[in-house]
C-alpha cells in the first residue's frame, strides 16, 4: 500500500487493515497466506472470466492493486479496460470530494 502521510484520503493503511482483520481475523500475520487466491483475487486463476472495467484514483490506496489485477486479468486473456483519474481517490465519482467534478460525470456516464 502506498504511503500517504498525513493526507486523509477516503481510506487509510489503518482502515485497510482493519478491514482485512475482518475478513481474516485480528491475528493474521502480514506474511502468512498473502498469495492465497481466497486471500487476494491477484494470485486467482482468471482465465475465461467476463470483460472487466477497472477504475481508480491516484489518490486511491488501492491504486497499486487495481493497477495490478488489470494486468492480472489481461494476462489471463480476458478483456479489461483501464481508467486511471488523476488526483481521485477511493469510489471517485460516488462520494468523497469528486462526487461533483468532472470526474464524477465522465465515471458515472
Amino acid at each position: 500500500l502506498r504511503a500517504w502521510g498525513s493526507k486523509r484520503l477516503v481510506e487509510s493503511l489503518d482502515d485497510l487493515r482493519w478491514f482485512r482483520a475482518q475478513y481474516l481475523g485480528p491475528d493474521f500475520p502480514d506474511h502468512r497466506l498473502k498469495d492465497d487466491p481466497r486471500v487476494s483475487p491477484l494470485y486467482a486463476d482468471l482465465s475465461g472470466l467476463p470483460p472487466a472495467h477497472f477504475l481508480v484514483g491516484t489518490e486511491d490506496a488501492l491504486l497499486d492493486d487495481t493497477l495490478f489485477m488489470h494486468a492480472r486479468w489481461i494476462a489471463a486473456g480476458n478483456r479489461a479496460t483501464l481508467n486511471v483519474y488523476p488526483g481521485a481517490a477511493h469510489g471517485v465519482g460516488h462520494f468523497g470530494p469528486h462526487q461533483f467534478s468532472s470526474q464524477a460525470a465522465q465515471v458515472l456516464a
